[in-house]
């Protein structure tokens, strides 16, 4: 089958198999991006047969889209969240997600219906903008002996790059940063007007890995956000990263979630968000090592895919958890984690690395009826301590044995009530 018929087949099974909670036209721009993560690991259509040069440029023309309206289409998704810091730099402070024709941000119709801090958001949006940024990881990295992972996107001459014996998937893998003088000098790398003034599509808007490592979740990142510092600026993070995703096939690139976060930093005097605090969020939202495939990392569309069981999004059921609303469990990610599974780890996660913050607490939800027996799925290794037991010592052995909750007896080893690290979490002033 010629590459042509693998995109479009790929193309028509995401629309018919998946649902977004989003409008048609933003769903589409999602899948085309969607398209090129499975030709570059050879999935879905693909099956196993890996393009790892295609990019999404060639996507759009292999589906024979307009290139320029594709672009310019992303683009206006990504003004209007522009937009919104802007006014809520000038003193604006808009109350709602939506633009200036009533049309809630990235089409998710929930948004509409919100009502929001518009700093608090703006809060979100920097947070979100800085902790994608190399040199912050970097700087990140050394200052928790932590390993996290970065790099940039590049203009690339992919002449150049076949005759250096290299390929998009080597420079995405890395670690390349020592090399990025040399790829300037031997012109691999190029500037933005090389790239536009070509007409021979030899040039790439490419990833090249500065240095090797797990990487960051954008789910811990939204959930994150808003235990420490509320719901409002757990949206912004995610708003954040929808522009990370839309900006890289658009008219004229740039780091724009960087820029925006610039714009709020330079304009909002009461922000109240230290560089230290920024350093602790890009730390609490990176993967540790060894739990790649344990803490979910999912994309626009995978936060906006609609599970079929619950009906709901990976992106809703964060906001429930950040709200202490009722949660139903669903799988999150590519590597579809229970969610009971990742709110109980970003639980320790926070006590472990104690930020200065207060977070609030992730509410455990409720579990559906069984027509089975108690003891057929009792956890027989509880652990208890007693009441006079420290609040530091109960977290040190909550960490070291990885449990997320404790029962506590009295002198008659009678029990008196149960402690959540939940519960932890709202007392404790980190």
């Amino acid at each position: 089958m010629h590459l042509k018929d693998l995109v479009r087949r790929d193309f028509e099974n995401l629309l018919n198999s998946e649902r977004l909670r989003t409008d048609h036209q933003t769903e589409e721009l999602i899948f085309m991006q969607s398209i090129e993560g499975h030709a570059h690991n050879g999935a879905g259509t693909f099956q196993k047969n890996r393009y790892v040069d295609l990019t999404i440029d060639d996507i759009v023309k292999l589906l024979g889209k307009d290139t320029a309206a594709i672009r310019a289409a992303r683009q206006r998704l990504i003004d209007e969240i522009r937009q919104f810091a802007e006014k809520s730099v000038a003193g604006d402070r808009p109350e709602r997600l939506v633009n200036d024709q009533g049309e809630p941000f990235l089409r998710i119709p929930f948004l509409k219906d919100l009502t929001v801090d518009a700093v608090d958001v703006c809060r979100g949006l920097y947070l979100g903008g800085k902790r994608d940024n190399s040199e912050v990881r970097r700087e990140a990295e050394e200052k928790y002996g932590v390993k996290i992972g970065g790099g940039e996107h590049y203009f690339v001459d992919m002449q150049v790059l076949r005759r250096m014996g290299l390929d998009c998937e080597k420079l995405a893998h890395g670690p390349h940063a020592d090399s990025i003088g040399e790829y300037r000098a031997k012109g691999l790398i190029v500037g933005e007007d090389r790239y536009h003034g070509s007409a021979n599509g030899n040039y790439r808007h490419v990833y090249i890995r500065h240095r090797v490592g797990p990487g960051q979740s954008d789910d811990s990142a939204i959930v994150v956000a808003g235990l420490l510092y509320g719901r409002d600026v757990a949206l912004g993070v995610f708003l954040a990263d929808a522009v990370d995703t839309l900006e890289k096939y658009v008219p004229k690139y740039s780091d724009q979630d960087e820029d925006i976060a610039g714009i709020i930093a330079g304009g909002i005097k009461d922000l109240g968000i230290g560089w230290d605090e920024v350093l602790q969020f890009a730390r609490l939202s990176a993967i540790p090592e060894g739990h790649e495939h344990s803490v979910p990392d999912s994309s626009l569309r995978y936060l906006l895919l609609v599970d079929r069981q619950t009906r709901m999004t990976a992106l809703e059921s964060h906001l429930k958890a950040v709200e202490k609303e009722p949660l139903l469990p669903m799988p999150l990610g590519l590597s579809r984690v229970p969610s009971y599974d990742f709110y109980s780890y970003i639980n320790r996660r926070i006590l472990e690395t104690r930020p200065p913050a207060r977070p609030v607490a992730v509410p455990v939800a409720p579990a559906a009826a069984r027509a089975m027996r108690v003891k057929e799925f009792m956890n027989p290794d509880v652990l208890t301590v007693s009441a006079d037991t420290r609040v530091e010592d109960l977290i040190a052995r909550m960490l070291s044995e990885n449990k997320d909750f404790a029962v506590v007896l009295d002198r008659k080893g009678k029990v008196r009530g149960a402690v959540r690290s939940s519960d932890l979490l709202r007392i404790l002033r980190l």
